[in-house]
């Protein structure tokens, strides 16, 4: 049976969750050890920090429905779920919706939205599981149109992303999209964000851009015969953003850029970046205005026998 996937309005069929290994099968570098209680410890204030617009997610709730070719009954997955940014959208789609993620605090932040009455629109759909995208996901194969994360699916492994999406693909067939946050090339955060992955690396840590693992994983899709979707942009925004910003954001996280330096060394970097902001960037607090933009792209696997 598939666990949690009809029915239940959100509550969480599987307690607790392993820690991730600190490398995964495909061998794309060592990873820093992720366990719960790093993103537990985030979650009250996860959507202040992180959050999308309530337009922008509606909209990249329906795009994944469309694009996907999903029809009511079908069942949507959301890797990574958290707080339920899109997901608690995603569940009042005509399709049947499960989300699952590690972080039992985070999945009690969604919870609280399922349902809410403030929420307008047509009820839940959707079940909540807690278990880890690291291990084999809690699900029966070949029964899944669409696989869905926002701003999380890169940071698990990518060939064994590819080989469960594989497994549990509908014989009708089934689409993975990824959603992320896409800004300008000149913004003081898209910089901010390349020189810290420099400094990174400059200490032998592996740091990838998440755009460069989300590439990953669509590779390796289509190295099995999927194809690629035509990505879709469901929303734009103006942003006016400092350095000091980026620095208070990433001192209040476990880890920087997909690792986990030791403290001395972590501490190193954000001084060192501080100076090279203060130097390249006009001061840490002078603000920038661009545009942000949340985009949706993914595969679709063809129908199999």
């Amino acid at each position: 049976m598939t666990r949690g996937a009809s029915g239940d309005t959100g509550r969480e069929s599987r307690p607790g969750a392993r820690a991730r290994p600190a490398a995964g099968p495909s061998g794309e570098g060592a990873r820093r050890p992720v366990v719960p209680a790093d993103y537990d410890r985030q979650a009250d204030g996860f959507d202040r920090r992180t959050g999308l617009d309530e337009a922008v997610c509606r909209a990249a709730a329906r795009a994944v429905v469309e694009l996907s070719g999903a029809e009511p009954g079908d069942l949507v997955v959301e890797a990574g779920a958290g707080t339920g940014l899109i997901g608690a959208w995603l569940a009042r789609e005509p399709v049947r919706y499960l989300g699952f993620d590690f972080s039992p605090s985070m999945l009690g932040v969604f919870r609280g939205k399922l349902g809410a009455p403030e929420r307008t629109g047509p009820p839940t759909r959707g079940s909540l599981l807690c278990a880890d995208g690291e291990a084999a996901w809690p699900l029966e194969d070949r029964t899944v149109r669409a696989v869905f994360s926002s701003r999380a699916i890169h940071l698990l492994d990518s060939e064994h992303v590819a080989a469960e999406l594989f497994r549990l693909a509908a014989p009708r067939g089934a689409a993975l999209l990824v959603g992320r946050v896409r800004r300008e090339e000149g913004a003081v955060r898209s910089r901010m964000a390349r020189e810290l992955r420099a400094r990174l690396r400059a200490r032998d840590l592996p740091a990838l851009a998440g755009e460069g693992r989300t590439g990953r994983l669509l590779e390796a899709c289509r190295r099995r015969g999927a194809r690629p979707l035509q990505p879709r942009v469901v929303g734009r925004w103006p942003v006016t953003a400092t350095a000091r910003e980026s620095l208070a954001a990433w001192s209040g996280k476990p880890g920087l850029a997909g690792t986990r330096p030791e403290p001395a060394a972590r501490e190193e970097v954000l001084a060192g970046l501080a100076a090279w902001a203060e130097r390249e960037l006009g001061g840490l607090d002078r603000p920038q205005v661009s545009e942000e933009s949340y985009v949706v792209e993914g595969v679709h696997l063809p129908p199999r026998s």
